[in-house]
């Protein structure tokens, strides 16, 4: 039987691209990760997805592991981060489907028009705000989407109400641009 290596171990033979320590690494946490994840969102396709892509983050990410830390706690840490990530952006969708809903609702049964024509407004309702500049966008999700005053949104983000007021500004002038060219 196999010892179970330290957390600096595994660090230190993945940091040197030791493929075999990942595997063991993902073989020692995987499962526990997978129950973790699970918690937050409910669904085992999406937690092995999330599980996988933290495990591939730690190998593009290797040689800046600190095996002076523990790489236990950042596996935990990062899956959870995944997960309400995941579930940040199923939120919105969620929430941008019920708004596009509101906006083209007809009680008769849609006709195949109004379906094409409600799907390509979700596509580009998400491309839009996919292609917000990041600091843009996140201040925009956290004001539409969270709920968040614009300084509670300066609070958390370290930066001042005029920022979030502006950045805000852009966000509904590119979806407002982008919505309205497509009617």
């Amino acid at each position: 039987m196999k010892t179970r290596l330290t957390d600096a171990e595994y660090a230190e033979q993945i940091r040197a691209s030791q493929e075999s320590a990942l595997q063991a690494l993902f073989d020692a946490y995987a499962e526990p990760l997978l129950d973790f994840a699970f918690g937050y969102v409910g669904d085992v396709q999406v937690c092995e997805d999330i599980v996988q892509e933290v495990f591939v983050r730690v190998w593009r990410t290797r040689t800046r592991l600190n095996p002076e830390l523990s790489l236990k706690a950042y596996l935990y840490r990062s899956v959870r981060n995944q997960a309400l990530k995941y579930l940040r952006h199923e939120k919105v969708e969620r929430e941008a489907e019920g708004y596009l809903q509101s906006l083209y609702y007809h009680p008769d049964t849609p006709t195949p028009e109004d379906e094409l024509r409600h799907a390509e407004l979700t596509v580009l309702l998400d491309r839009t705000i996919r292609e917000l500049p990041a600091g843009c966008r996140t201040i925009f999700l956290m004001s539409r989407f969270d709920g968040l005053t614009y300084s509670e949104i300066a609070h958390i983000l370290d930066i001042s109400i005029n920022t979030v007021k502006t950045q805000m500004g852009r966000a509904l002038a590119a979806l407002r641009k982008n919505l309205l060219s497509e009617r």
